[in-house]
């Protein structure tokens, strides 16, 4: 098992909007001049231009040294910078000036769940949570921090008040899956783990820890429970989809060909799928396979040029040169400024010999900006919508 990822906004700025302390209630230039840098420093961290976000706090805090929101916005911006010793410095004053700041608190922990600390970073978050209990990600840091010191039960209700307050956290449903993993309960883990990866599709870890327990539900005898997750993820269509790009991110092939083959035969109608067979099966080295799955979604979208042209680089990748020269021409005539169209139908010629058509072609690719050797195209990346 991989160690616990922790994804979530850790740093979240509870104050990113809040006056100083003093300089709102201060007199007239000096407070407007530090709410100028203060909203120039936020302008800065939302394009993530965090030196400039630093340069602008350093100013604010010159002028009133007095404010403990300020000194946790820059605690904040040097975490970001990941200069964690400036950030734990600077939480540790705004701390001192304002024993109550939950902010301060809350992101103090996630630095120290970083660092290992896993008693501190449990400690900041329940001060947090004192004196604001609807802090999800004190919520989150405390249950992952219970996690490495062997209480992952107690962390699980953590998770379940984190959700509470945010439902809709991938992070959340990741850690407390991972939680109950940890506490025996793998049907409650792998529920959570799905969820994780129906809420964010680009959660590979997720996915990861999900497959490890399921293999594990079936090797130990469990043949329905496996079979209720492997359909869970076909709820929804379109969760098919989601699960074969992680799988193929994953480099599990074969599973996301059965995906996405599952899913084909639901939904017969749908040309992306045979698009997206084809395209792995081409990528795994099955060629012949690719050109009959271009050749479906063709018959299911015979105005599509891009799917002839796909088609075409897999058939002379299996030397059918004639039936690729054949798509060829049809693409240029559906698109006659396909400079890698003109190209490719240059390289299968000069594979059939005709050597003097074939430097036509390849000199009105030249002319449309496409040069040989610039341009695989034997290349068909993977996208999927």
């Amino acid at each position: 098992m991989k160690k616990l990822l922790f994804l979530t906004l850790i740093f979240t700025l509870f104050i990113a909007d809040t006056f100083c302390d003093n300089a709102a209630q201060g007199h007239d230039e000096t407070a407007a001049k530090v709410v100028q840098y203060m909203s120039a420093a936020n302008e800065f961290m939302a394009s993530e231009k965090y030196p400039e976000a630093k340069s602008n706090i350093d100013k604010a805090v010159e002028i009133d040294p007095g404010s403990s929101n300020l000194y946790a916005m820059r605690a904040y911006i040097k975490a970001a910078l990941q200069d964690y010793k400036g950030a734990m410095e600077d939480y540790d004053y705004s701390i001192k000036l304002d024993k109550k700041n939950e902010a301060a608190y809350a992101n103090r922990a996630a630095i120290k769940y970083m660092l290992e600390d896993y008693k501190g970073a449990l400690k900041d978050s329940e001060k947090a949570l004192k004196y604001n209990p609807y802090i999800s990600a004190a919520y989150l840091t405390a249950g992952n921090s219970k996690i490495y010191i062997g209480k992952a039960k107690s962390a699980v209700k953590d998770f379940n008040k984190a959700l509470k307050i945010d439902p809709t956290n991938a992070n959340i449903y990741f850690s407390r899956g991972y939680a109950r993993e940890l506490a025996g309960d793998v049907e409650l883990a792998i529920e959570d783990y799905l969820t994780a990866v129906d809420l964010d599709p680009e959660f590979t870890e997720a996915y990861e820890n999900c497959e490890v327990l399921m293999r594990k539900l079936k090797k130990d005898g469990f043949t329905k429970e496996y079979e209720k997750y492997e359909n869970y993820v076909f709820k929804y269509e379109e969760s098919y989809l989601k699960r074969a790009r992680i799988k193929y991110k994953m480099k599990n092939y074969e599973s996301a060909l059965n995906d996405l083959n599952k899913l084909a035969k639901l939904r017969t109608e749908d040309y992306r799928l045979y698009e997206y067979i084809a395209i792995i099966e081409y990528n795994v080295g099955n060629f012949e396979n690719a050109v009959e799955n271009f050749t479906k979604a063709i018959k299911l979208n015979h105005k599509n040029a891009n799917l002839r042209f796909l088609r075409a680089i897999a058939e002379n990748r299996i030397n059918d040169y004639e039936k690729a020269q054949k798509d060829l021409n049809k693409v240029i005539e559906m698109q006659p400024d396909n400079g890698k169209a003109y190209l490719l139908r240059g390289l299968v010629k000069e594979s059939q010999k005709d050597y003097k058509s074939a430097r036509k072609d390849l000199n009105k690719a030249d002319s449309l900006g496409i040069k040989l050797g610039y341009v695989n195209v034997n290349e068909i990346p993977f996208e999927m919508e």
